[in-house]
């Protein structure tokens, strides 16, 4: 493997986890934009929905008022019958564009055992309930349509809003407001019947105490706790929302006086030394209470799809901007990568060559020491000859000069035998002479 692929898969090596864990962080981000464009579509599943429940409402009261004698309502139900009818065409068309998004379908609608309320068998309910009106079928498609609205807000992730503002915003626009409204109308029907009376009976005023209490803390309490702590809450998350701080007060404020109005009426119905109630009085006040309860919804929702919509714009300019510094990051990691690897493979490079150089004077160096080596070789060769040859002199001159020795020592002896001689001689001819 050549040093640039060694060191390509060693860059990525290193990108590879950085590339999965931006993957990760896009897909988690993308998740949470998919979970909050979910409740956009229950928010846009709901509006038909409450206001079928309101009109609904409207005309059970009519109805209700109607066959206690008031004639002159005929005119008004059959507009209300109209306007229950375009809701119900909305909701139609709403159901088949997303219910199956909200699992408005028949195995949706089986996993939680509420077939009985896809939009279908509501609608049928409602057009009984025109043939053939009563109170009782008024009841149950209320409860039909309260059902859609619990069924929406589970499949829709309303109800596991993540942040306090919408939380507690879904929780009034959810919950809180249609169980009001729902207790409105119901207070409505039973005391119209009630003030109609020559006497109050005492269980009509401990019914009147219980629903001027459950209006208190189950209905007035919750909805203004659930306002004041989603404006409180607003700046700590994407930032305050100048509609939901200027609306939803006056909105909420409309209904609280008309809340607490009726709630007084209530209570004066159930005191048995209180001032006796006027039923118009009381009339007035549960319709507007009834009114400024759907208002409210109606700019709580509102602000609610402000809120929504504010949160999936920052998650998705987060998740492009994350994005955008990811690739950019990595482009830069990869430019940086193969910036360093040229210079390390141009470094490597020059070392290699005068690493090949260096072999190459190294190579030349040995070859003339290979030369002065056989050089010297013979040299030491023709010196051992020429030494040999003088070992070989030197024994002649030694033979030589051994033998100049023995002749020097024959002469030495011929010479004193000689000399000997001549004395013997000349004492011969001494006495040859005497």
């Amino acid at each position: 493997m050549s040093l640039k692929m060694k060191i390509f898969l060693s860059m990525l090596s290193f990108l590879v986890p950085i590339v999965i864990l931006a993957f990760l962080l896009f897909q988690s981000q993308t998740k949470n934009i998919s979970f909050s464009s979910q409740e956009m579509k229950g928010t846009l599943y709901q509006r038909p929905l409450e206001e079928a429940l309101y009109a609904v409402s409207l005309h059970r009261i009519y109805l209700n008022r109607h066959s206690q004698g008031q004639i002159d309502l005929q005119t008004k139900i059959y507009e209300n019958e109209e306007k229950v009818d375009t809701v119900f065409k909305a909701l139609s068309k709403i159901d088949s564009e997303i219910g199956s998004h909200l699992e408005f379908t028949l195995e949706g609608l089986k996993k939680r055992n509420r077939e009985a309320y896809s939009f279908q068998n509501i609608n049928s309910l409602w057009i009984d309930l025109k043939q053939d009106p009563s109170d009782e079928k008024h009841q149950k498609l209320i409860v039909g349509l309260r059902m859609m609205i619990t069924h929406m807000g589970d499949t829709s992730n309303l109800i596991l809003d993540p942040d306090l503002d919408s939380y507690y915003l879904m929780d009034a626009t959810l919950l809180a407001l249609p169980q009001t409204k729902d207790r409105i109308q119901d207070i409505l029907i039973k005391f119209e019947s009630v003030l109609k009376k020559s006497k109050i009976s005492i269980e009509d005023r401990l019914q009147a105490g219980i629903y001027a209490n459950m209006l208190k803390d189950a209905d007035i309490s919750r909805i203004l706790g659930d306002v004041q702590t989603t404006l409180s809450e607003d700046v700590h998350f994407y930032g305050q929302s100048e509609s939901l701080q200027k609306k939803l007060p006056l909105a909420v404020a409309s209904y609280q006086r008309s809340a607490e109005k009726l709630k007084e009426i209530l209570f004066q119905i159930a005191d048995l030394n209180g001032k006796q109630v006027v039923l118009e009085d009381f009339q007035v006040a549960a319709m507007e209470a009834l009114d400024q309860s759907h208002s409210l919804w109606k700019v709580a929702i509102d602000e609610l799809d402000v809120l929504l919509s504010k949160r999936i714009e920052t998650l998705s300019n987060e998740r492009s901007l994350n994005l955008i510094i990811t690739v950019v990051l990595l482009l830069f990691s990869c430019l940086f990568s193969i910036h360093i690897a040229r210079s390390l493979t141009q470094a490597i490079s020059v070392v290699v060559n005068k690493l090949s150089l260096t072999g190459q004077n190294v190579e030349g160096s040995s070859q003339k020491l290979n030369r002065a080596s056989q050089n010297l070789s013979a040299s030491t060769s023709e010196s051992a000859v020429s030494l040999q040859e003088s070992v070989s002199r030197i024994e002649e001159l030694s033979s030589m000069v051994t033998l100049n020795a023995t002749n020097s020592k024959t002469v030495s002896g011929l010479s004193e035998e000689a000399e000997q001689n001549s004395t013997v001689g000349d004492a011969r001819i001494k006495e040859l002479i005497h």
